[in-house]
């Protein structure tokens, strides 16, 4: 963590968020530990406890020199825009890793990218 929070020395939205997540992994540290509650590793449980520190990156255009042409067939609603899906077996479940970019993210030449937000 150290190395992290030397390498984002003056992002301070950065250096917060990554303290929140030291305090979270100590704070829930047997979670960790193989054998104990829902271990990283296991069941279905355990994948939703490993989403609280994912990232999901919805466009990744740090290679381009430019905006990227994106040609858009199908100009509807979700296409351009993007949509949130949905899974579930009888209830349906969504999260931030569901998020999809349309053609107009896509083409924008930024990178778009969420994470969650933890309850620390």
């Amino acid at each position: 963590m150290e190395v992290l929070k030397e390498k984002y020395t003056g992002f301070e939205s950065v250096l917060a968020h990554l303290g929140s997540v030291q305090a979270d992994i100590i704070e829930h540290a047997s979670q960790f530990r193989s054998g104990e509650g829902d271990a990283p590793g296991g069941g279905s449980a355990s994948a939703s406890w490993a989403l609280r520190y994912s990232v999901n990156v919805l466009v990744d255009n740090s290679l381009c020199k430019g905006a990227p042409v994106i040609v858009e067939s199908h100009p509807s609603y979700h296409n351009l825009l993007g949509r949130i899906e949905h899974s579930g077996d009888g209830a349906t479940h969504t999260d931030f890793t569901m998020i999809r970019p349309g053609a107009v993210p896509r083409a924008n030449g930024v990178t778009w990218w969420f994470r969650c937000v933890m309850c620390c």
